[in-house]
Formats: structure tokens, C-alpha cells, sequence
């Protein structure tokens, strides 16, 4: 009888625990820029995989690369939002 006590504590003190994390507040340490399309290359990203190659840059002239699809069109100077780490 203690035992199955024992286990029921530890059973519902892992419940809690797991509820607790899962409902605790998390401070995101990303903020959104928006980013504006500079270039756009094919490149060859696997032996038998082509890509686009999408050049994006912020208003700080901070670049960051994407990856797209050869069959999605994309036009330069278009603008997105993307989250950066703080």
C-alpha cells in the first residue's frame, strides 16, 4: 500500500511540473526586422536539387540567405519580416 502511495505522489508531482512548464510565461529574445530582396541566384544546392538562392538585406546592411523552390517567383525589392536574435 505505501509503495502505491509513493508512486501516485511521484506521479502527480510530475504532473504538476509538466503543467507548470507548459503554461509558464517565456520571454521571446527575438525581435522582428524587415528585410528587403537584393538578389536572387540558381544554384545547385544537391547534386540533383536546384534552388533559388534569395539574398535578403536589413536596414543595417545585415544579409541573410534563403532557399526557395525554382517554381516560386520572387521579384527584387520585395520586403519581409523575419525574427532575429536579440
Amino acid at each position: 500500500m505505501t509503495k502505491n502511495f509513493e508512486m501516485k505522489t511521484i506521479l502527480l508531482l510530475l504532473i504538476v511540473t509538466l503543467l507548470y512548464s507548459c503554461v509558464g510565461q517565456k520571454e521571446l529574445q527575438a525581435d522582428l526586422v524587415d528585410v528587403k530582396l537584393v538578389k536572387i541566384e540558381t544554384v545547385q544546392r544537391h547534386p540533383d536539387v536546384m534552388k533559388k538562392l534569395l539574398t535578403w538585406k536589413d536596414i543595417n546592411d545585415v544579409r541573410y540567405v534563403t532557399y526557395a523552390p525554382l517554381t516560386n517567383n520572387y521579384t527584387i525589392g520585395s520586403t519581409m519580416r523575419v525574427i532575429m536574435r536579440r
